[in-house]
């Protein structure tokens, strides 16, 4: 099957200064691999201006929910969408009740300073830019590209509670594209598909990885992100982001895997995963979890809400664990002899999966073929998703 023209994408990119003229070209010539790319250089640009957004001279709303329900009132009183009445009037009571559950979220980021202008919003937020690029790359090219960018983003700045807020975001610009394409019956329709997407509730859950060095735990969990929707948490850039903010309070230097920084880091994976989930988001951690007490730590946060749980061991033999390992090293112009120690040490510390763990439990393979696509149907089936 023929795949649409990116075109319409890389031109809405191009309007939100994400994307430079000269690549408009590009629209129809980059492969999988070009476009994760990208993905990752719009997120970079979006962090690099995320101190800085912009807004209109005198924003016309002081909240967001104010400039959201504007939009929608504007859009049911168009003649163009009376096909989308109920659709509409259902977004309505949406909004309302959204906008109460996150009011919380929104006050503690006043408070750190995170409120913001940004476009017709005086009390926007920092992530508003961002949610605005997204809410065009899912209705113009779909969930994996856009999962691409978020995760890149978020790995960038460890704003994870903004999340409390993206969703409801995505709806008003959503809808303020709608407004936009109103007398385009084909575009109006998509903008309106991809409000009704993104309101409608999911039940969320928690895919947790384990696996050594090398298993593959982080490029398949990656690819479950991308195809699946849902946030994915990394313990190796947790870890490295609360030893510079040790660093930066002036803190004593511990060693990378000081029993005192792998607590920390885990205890911070749990607090995000608490967060996520509580914002409705899947929760896909790429950890190695050796110990029991780590997954239960993490398994807490999904059974305390009433949530479900999958863990995914990921599974490589020795031959293909080195190898793995000896090609990122070669990449990294570092030693492999360190990261083999590494492997010994952790293949010591891997605590036995017990009985009432391996009822949420899945065996991968990480070298069979395909075994991505094999992963993302076993969730599938195992959480019944659709």
């Amino acid at each position: 099957m023929t795949q649409p023209s990116r075109q319409p994408l890389f031109e809405a990119l191009h309007r939100h200064g994400v994307l430079d003229a000269e690549r408009l070209t590009e629209a129809d010539r980059l492969d999988c691999d070009q476009l994760i790319e990208l993905c990752h250089q719009i997120a970079e640009r979006m962090l690099a201006q995320r101190d800085r957004p912009k807004a209109v001279a005198e924003p016309p709303y002081q909240r967001l929910d104010q400039a959201m329900l504007a939009s929608l009132e504007r859009l049911c009183a168009h003649p163009a969408t009376g096909a989308y009445a109920e659709e509409l009037e259902q977004l309505g009571y949406w909004a309302v009740e959204a906008f109460a559950r996150m009011h919380g979220a929104l006050e503690k980021r006043r408070q750190l300073g995170l409120s913001v202008p940004v476009g017709e919003v005086v009390e926007g937020d920092v992530c508003l830019e961002l949610v605005a690029v997204c809410c065009d790359i899912l209705t113009l090219d779909g969930l994996p590209l856009a999962n691409e960018v978020v995760d890149r983003y978020l790995e960038g700045c460890g704003d994870f509670e903004m999340m409390r807020l993206f969703d409801y975001a995505a709806v008003y610009y959503a809808l303020r594209r709608a407004e936009e394409v109103v007398d385009q019956p084909l575009a109006l329709r998509r903008y309106i598909e991809t409000t009704i997407y993104i309101a409608e509730f999911r039940v969320p859950y928690l895919l947790l990885g384990v696996g050594v060095i090398g298993s593959g735990k982080s490029r398949f969990t990656q690819a479950a992100m991308r195809e699946l929707a849902g946030i994915r948490v990394r313990s190796n850039v947790e870890r490295q982001r609360l030893l510079d903010e040790r660093a930066a309070a002036g803190l004593p230097v511990l060693g990378e895997y000081d029993p005192e920084i792998t607590a920390e880091t885990y205890a911070r994976l749990a607090k995000i995963t608490g967060a996520l989930l509580e914002a409705s988001y899947p929760v896909y951690i790429d950890a190695t979890c050796l110990k029991r007490e780590q997954r239960d730590l993490l398994r807490n946060e999904a059974q305390s809400r009433g949530l479900a749980t999958l863990m995914v061991n990921f599974q490589a033999d020795r031959a293909t664990l080195e190898a793995r390992i000896s090609r990122r090293s070669n990449r990294r112009q570092e030693r492999p002899e360190v990261a083999f120690k590494v492997l010994d040490e952790q293949l010591a510390q891997f605590e036995p999966f017990e009985e009432d763990e391996r009822i949420h439990l899945i065996q991968l393979d990480t070298t069979a073929r395909d075994a991505n696509v094999t992963l993302v149907a076993l969730i599938r089936e195992h959480l019944r998703l659709s």
